[in-house]
């Protein structure tokens, strides 16, 4: 999963645009604290731990799903099977990575207007991890479990910040790692942006919007500003000035491990 992105197409000539971004595999690389914590969960309870298959399950579903999928084969309580994984999980918060560039990302595309916004399943302390990794200023707000909305795909939580913000639906955008985001999306009434999934009338798959700068001497981006003696910022604004002054859809580098 460790993929932030390397662009993402998108004309930001509507001042009106907003990312809506979901936490856990889209801004953060935070599957190594999960799995510990769900490695620890599955001991404590005396289970067998498949490591590769819970992490494929969890990518493609939830930890919910499987949690609950757990509770009812083996006949635990799954309110008490989950309260001590969010323990465990809770501490190996400091496990948790931002994506490559994250920050730059995020400052480039605040500074040019953009409107940032997070919504994850992940607790309260979601914001303490963004507070460590010194992004959590971007985000205008972040919603968590703790704000007691259904959960995905339902759309409360994202109609909320439509509601509260003013925000243009048609210019709005969740992005996201998983299917369950791209419907979360398509009930709110809003685009999607998906590491994933699928194109779709409302998702973009970022794969197909990537621009990769392997030319001249196959160079990745990060070489290629290398090459031209600039700084990851100073790359991402010469990109950012050189699409605006063509009159073409932005292109933000974001980043993707080669």
């Amino acid at each position: 999963m460790g993929i932030v992105w390397l662009v993402i197409g998108l004309d930001w000539r509507n001042s009106l645009t907003t990312f809506i971004w979901d936490f856990d595999g889209t801004l953060v690389d935070s599957y190594e604290a999960i799995g510990e914590a769900l490695k620890v969960t599955y001991a404590h309870y005396g289970l067998t731990f498949d490591e590769e298959w819970v992490m494929d399950f969890i990518i493609k579903e939830s930890v919910k799903a499987l949690l609950y999928q757990v509770a009812t084969q083996e006949q635990l309580n799954f309110e008490e099977l989950s309260s001590f994984f969010k323990k465990e999980q809770e501490a190996r918060d400091h496990m948790i990575k931002p994506m490559p560039n994250l920050a730059c990302v995020l400052e480039t595309t605040w500074k040019n207007g953009i409107q940032h916004f997070v919504y994850t399943h992940k607790g309260i302390t979601a914001n303490n991890v963004l507070e460590r990794l010194g992004v959590r200023k971007y985000f205008t707000e972040v919603v968590t479990s703790a704000n007691g909305f259904a959960r995905k795909p339902q759309p409360e939580a994202i109609e909320y910040l439509v509601e509260k913000y003013g925000l243009d639906k048609a210019s709005t955008y969740y992005v996201g790692d998983r299917r369950i985001d791209v419907e979360a999306a398509e009930n709110a009434g809003v685009k999607s942006i998906n590491l994933g999934q699928p194109d779709s009338k409302i998702n973009q798959k970022i794969a197909k919007n990537l621009i990769y700068y392997r030319k001249a001497a196959n160079l990745t981006q990060a070489e290629l500003a290398e090459k031209l003696g600039l700084t990851t910022g100073e790359y991402v604004e010469r990109l950012v000035r050189q699409d605006r002054e063509s009159g073409r859809s932005l292109r933000v580098p974001a980043l993707m491990r080669d």
